[in-house]
């Protein structure tokens, strides 16, 4: 055989054990990654020593650690990295992270096995040559898998084809793969002349100005199926759909045309992570994300409904069904206005002026409520205050009731309490104001 010395100054003729150094190159803000080889000691306080200086931290599916002036805090089992995970690793400057003198986890006699569980499972890629999805899963698993997720990217398995923004699975790289149920999986072995790294056909360069957003580790996925500007569909390969919250873009995607091709378009939302400043302002868990249509034909912004619209939950990864987003015309013909009818069918943008509806419900009615708190008047067929007594005292029960007059003296004078004239032993009405002394006619 052909002997060769490894980077760990190893000389045989093995290539599946060779030790060799190799570079992720990491952008400010969060990376999704994962290591296809690892060297000896695997602890994050080793694996990241070159990121002292960097305000860093690195989450897992279900724990996370930070740095803290060069040494590593961890919760949970994060102490050293594993070759099946998948991280999110959140850095404040870009950086290339060196792995020196590592080892494959998976060669051409061997590939990892991933227990996988019911739901999300953050899982690493273990090749140094990337494939494209169709080549990666092999059938067996298809009846497991809902779908799979990258860095803002998603494919979910529809009808015999992968759908979505994500069509190729690079090295170096961490994926969140949606199960069914539990199950073993393992990756397809990639061709070893194959390409090494290459980017999803998203076409996220091409976003258009306002639909520009910054990667978060939280970050949700709305399956968009179908889309249309006054009754037209959108353009696949042309138009798109950002997401925002308020004013803010929090995710976008190119059009790729469930109405017409039957593929369901991911469009991704990213909320909100104290660690990354840029996302301080983005979806916090609990609203709703609101959605714009970008007409490339017009090249033109609208403001759309989306009649299905889904809380964010704010979790690593969630994903969402949307039946229909719609760009219409307001009240007022404009097409994405929000000019809308008041109660009195007044369409305009001013809620200031828009008419209520009274106390009986009519818009703009003169109806309201009297001083016994009856809504009288305008249609209500009742008389304002006519449950009040000659005293001014609301009696619900009308004139015949015992509590009509009940505050009127035997002289016809209200509210004088102990003072009040009242019949005396002849019967006759006396004291008060009646002028006749009580018994004088005894």
């Amino acid at each position: 055989g052909i002997f060769s010395e490894d980077d760990c100054g190893v000389c045989d003729d093995d290539d599946s054990n060779d030790c060799f150094t190799y570079i992720i190159d990491l952008h400010q803000g969060a990376n999704l990654i994962s290591f296809h080889a690892l060297p000896v000691d695997r602890t994050i306080h080793s694996m990241f020593s070159t990121l002292a200086e960097n305000d860093a931290y690195i989450i897992g599916e279900n724990s996370g650690a930070y740095n803290n002036n060069g040494i590593w805090i961890g919760s949970g089992s994060l102490q050293e990295i594993s070759p099946e995970k998948g991280y999110w690793l959140i850095i404040d400057e870009d950086i290339a992270l060196t792995i020196p003198n590592s080892f494959s986890s998976s060669t051409n006699e061997t590939t990892l096995t991933y227990e996988l569980h019911l739901g999300n499972n953050l899982i690493s890629y273990p090749f140094s040559n990337g494939q494209n999805i169709e080549d990666a899963i092999s059938d067996t698993y298809l009846n497991n898998i809902f779908a799979i997720v990258g860095t803002g990217q998603a494919a979910q398995y529809i009808n015999g084809t992968w759908f979505g923004s994500l069509d190729f699975i690079n090295p170096s790289e961490g994926y969140w793969i949606v199960s069914y149920g539990d199950i073993l999986f393992e990756f397809n072995q990639p061709n070893p002349n194959g390409t090494a790294q290459r980017n999803s056909g998203s076409r996220d360069d091409e976003a258009p100005d306002l639909f520009t957003f910054t990667q978060s580790p939280y970050q949700a996925f709305y399956w968009i199926a179908n889309a249309d500007i006054d009754g037209d569909t959108l353009v696949v390969g042309e138009d798109w759909i950002g997401a925002f919250y308020g004013d803010v873009c929090v995710g976008a995607r190119g059009w790729s045309g469930m109405s017409t091709y039957g593929i369901p378009t991911d469009v991704p939302v990213m909320g909100y992570d104290e660690g990354i400043e840029a996302t301080w302002n983005y979806i916090v868990s609990g609203e709703y994300p609101r959605f714009v249509i970008y007409d490339a034909s017009e090249q033109t912004y609208y403001d759309a409904s989306a009649y299905d619209n889904h809380v964010f939950q704010g979790t690593l990864l969630a994903m969402y069904s949307v039946n229909e987003i719609k760009v219409e015309r307001d009240c007022l013909g404009v097409l994405g206005g929000h000019a809308y009818e008041d109660n009195c069918g007044v369409c305009d943008l001013d809620p200031e002026n828009d008419c209520t509806n009274d106390c009986n419900g009519a818009p703009g009615g003169a109806a309201y409520i009297d001083d016994c708190g009856i809504c009288s008047g305008g249609d209500t067929d009742h008389e304002a205050n006519s449950e009040q007594d000659e005293c001014g005292d609301c009696c619900l029960d009308g004139p015949n009731s015992p509590c009509w007059n009940v505050n009127m003296d035997c002289n016809g004078d209200c509210g004088l309490g102990y003072g009040a004239a009242y019949i005396d032993d002849c019967g006759i009405c006396s004291g008060g104001y009646s002028g006749h002394l009580s018994n004088s006619d005894q």
